[in-house]
C-alpha cells in the first residue's frame, strides 16, 4: 500500500467508528467493510492500523471484554472532531 492508500485506510476506518455510534463497531466487522470497500486488509495489517488509530486519540475501545476478538471500537471526541475537520461528517 501507498502512503496514500494508508491514509485513506485509515480515514474510513474513523469514519466506520463513528458510523457506529457509542454502541462501536467489532474487528471483524471493521475488516469486512474494508474489504468489501476494496481494501485488502489482513488481520496484521487491521491491528496495525486499530493501534495507531488509537494512539493517535481517534479511536478507542467500547469496554473491555474477556476475549479480545470481540472488541468493539468507536470514535473518540478527537476522532469526531478530525472527521469534521476533513468535511467527513
Amino acid at each position: 500500500m501507498t502512503p496514500e492508500d494508508i491514509e485513506l485506510l485509515q480515514e474510513k476506518m474513523v469514519r466506520l467508528c463513528n458510523a457506529a455510534g457509542r454502541i462501536g463497531l467489532s474487528e471483524d466487522r471493521i475488516k469486512r467493510a474494508l474489504i468489501r470497500d476494496g481494501y485488502g486488509v489482513d488481520k496484521e495489517t487491521l491491528d496495525r492500523q486499530l493501534r495507531y488509530l488509537k494512539s493517535k486519540g481517534w479511536i478507542e475501545e467500547v469496554e473491555k471484554d474477556l476475549r479480545p476478538d470481540l472488541r468493539r471500537w468507536q470514535t473518540t471526541a478527537a476522532g469526531d472532531e478530525f472527521l469534521m475537520k476533513a468535511g467527513l461528517i
